[in-house]
């Protein structure tokens, strides 16, 4: 069972760290090399006065993904659930801080960055791919 504490030293020994706050914690994972862009927020938060992590990272803006595509999606993902906060999709991952070990929630946070950073390239390429099309037909 680990502490906030104690999965912040985890995080900022196997991540790059890019905002260190008291109640978040945003980074990048070092490795594989393709998902050195991909951020990954971990926020703490409370459920029935305990403490939960909340997971995210982001995969597109909203005018890149129609929202019905956006629901359908959810229904096949086998690492977290898309989320839309103001402008952009997220990403999100929900976990009980009281019964995983830091080393668990880390690798949780590689996964998400894996499968957000798919998932990005999928919509960013659909999105690059409409606006080729209209410039030849413009």
């Amino acid at each position: 069972m680990a502490t906030w504490e104690e999965l912040r030293r985890a995080v900022v020994e196997r991540f790059r760290i890019e905002h260190d706050e008291e109640a978040w914690i945003g980074f990048f994972p070092r490795e594989p090399p393709e998902l050195a862009e991909q951020l990954v927020r971990i926020e703490r938060v409370k459920v029935r006065d305990e403490d939960w992590l909340l997971l995210l990272s982001p995969v597109c803006f909203e005018d890149d993904l129609p929202h019905r595509d956006a629901l359908v999606h959810n229904l096949r993902l086998a690492v977290g659930a898309l989320a839309l906060d103001e402008d952009h999709y997220e990403l999100k991952l929900v976990l009980a801080l009281g019964v995983a070990d830091e080393g668990g929630i880390c690798e949780r946070a590689l996964e998400l960055a894996v499968e957000a950073d798919r998932l990005r390239r999928v919509y960013q390429s659909r999105t690059e791919a409409v606006e080729m099309l209209s410039h030849f037909v413009d």
